[in-house]
């Protein structure tokens, strides 16, 4: 399944990258022959996932980081959660995420809450990993 999915993105970023090309060629010299929008129209949803739902809720989540919206996160935690629990990636975002949570909520003035993800960590996180997360210990 993740080589089926990550030949699909690389489908969909080929996809992309040429009409973008194509584009500035457009602006460079005159074309007759224009690429209708209902013809280059993409669902994107065909090409959508939980892992990538996540990457994008955390990616909307960091310009407003301690601003109090820490609910992107959770919302991002919950798809993630979906995932293959199995996976590397999982296992790295998962305690990530937790840690960004439990960051943000802490820098948000809501201790308890911080309290409560950052020992999910701790819990989590393998003990002789731990001397090479001093940031999860600092915080």
């Amino acid at each position: 399944y993740s080589n089926y999915f990550f030949a699909q993105q690389y489908a969909y970023n080929s996809f992309v990258e040429g009409n973008a090309n194509k584009l500035r060629l457009e602006y460079q010299l005159k074309q007759e022959n224009k690429v209708t929008p209902a013809k280059a129209i993409i669902e994107f949803i065909q090409f959508n996932s939980f892992i990538n739902e996540y990457y994008v809720l955390v990616g909307k989540w960091f310009p407003q980081q301690s601003k109090g919206r820490t609910e992107i996160l959770i919302e991002a935690l919950n798809l993630l959660e979906k995932c293959n629990k199995n996976s590397l990636l999982y296992h790295q975002e998962h305690l990530r995420i937790l840690y960004l949570i439990a960051t943000d909520f802490s820098m948000s003035a809501e201790f308890e809450k911080a309290d409560l993800y950052f020992e999910r960590v701790f819990n989590e996180t393998p003990s002789d990993q731990l001397h090479n997360k001093a940031y999860y210990l600092f915080n």
